[in-house]
């Protein structure tokens, strides 16, 4: 990852702390619960999508957690939002720009409504569907 793609998701990732703190949402995801389901890249199995789906508050938060996971690098455990499973903290290594997130609507959706992916500039980009 080049320096300037390593600037752009500082400024991104500072921007959704600014919001976090701040007690802001963006309007669409404003109480919003979704759920997702969540994909490392190639070193990570495919993930099942009833028994990994995840719940998350708004989109911001899910947004959040994806970049979070990518960043952290294995480094410090991440809290993961499992709802057929326990829910807990931990450690994502080796997580590439390959990975994704399909975010649904409902907790019992078989299609995502988008994926979360990494745009060629080092953000965050919504592919709906």
């Amino acid at each position: 990852m080049n320096a300037e793609t390593r600037a752009l998701r500082a400024s991104y990732r500072d921007g959704l702390r600014y919001l976090m703190m701040a007690g802001h949402e963006e309007t669409e995801g404003k109480d919003m619960e979704v759920f997702a389901v969540w994909y490392g890249g190639p070193s990570y199995s495919t993930s099942d999508i009833h028994k990994d789906r995840e719940r998350f508050p708004s989109i911001r938060a899910a947004e959040r957690a994806f970049l979070e996971r990518y960043e952290s690098n294995g480094q410090y455990a991440c809290p993961t939002f499992y709802i057929n499973r326990e829910p807990g903290n931990l450690l994502f290594p080796a997580v590439t720009e390959e990975s994704e997130m399909e975010i649904y609507a409902t907790a019992t959706a078989d299609e995502p409504w988008f994926r979360l992916t990494f745009g060629p500039r080092g953000g965050i980009r919504r592919e709906y569907h």
